[in-house]
């Protein structure tokens, strides 16, 4: 949970606080698995922290603003404004990074079978564990 400059990560199950991280920026957009939660600074900073310590795992700068962050499983997925969809591993290696719209991504949903369906605008598309596009419509 992010309250202005401060994060705080609470225990499921008895609700009392795990750890508080102050932070520079705002968080805008935040996405927690059981292994990290992934945070959205600013419009183009991406950062991983350890979901049970608050620490710091990696961070990385994007050129363009991220208007989405999905933490699933072991990857972290996030959508920019440009429709680029990138997946990285939980320590930060990147999966792969693909163009899914010209329009910003509003939503991403890590499907079962590892494949990735995208919403941008009236656009949806779904794209492979590897990037590539199977469908758009």
């Amino acid at each position: 949970m992010a309250d202005g400059t401060k994060l705080n990560a609470y225990s499921s199950g008895s609700g009392k606080m795990i750890w508080q991280s102050s932070t520079a920026d705002l968080a805008n957009y935040i996405s927690v698995n059981n292994t990290v939660a992934a945070v959205i600074f600013g419009l183009n900073s991406l950062t991983v922290l350890d979901a049970h310590t608050g620490k710091v795992q990696w961070s990385t700068s994007l050129p363009v603003g991220i208007t989405f962050v999905e933490a699933v499983n072991n990857e972290i997925a996030i959508g920019t404004a440009g429709g680029t969809v990138e997946t990285f591993t939980a320590s930060g290696k990147s999966i792969f990074r693909a163009t899914a719209s010209n329009e910003g991504i509003l939503q991403l949903t890590e499907l079962s079978n590892g494949n990735w369906l995208t919403t941008s605008g009236n656009r949806v598309t779904a794209l492979s564990p590897a990037g590539k596009t199977l469908t758009k419509r």
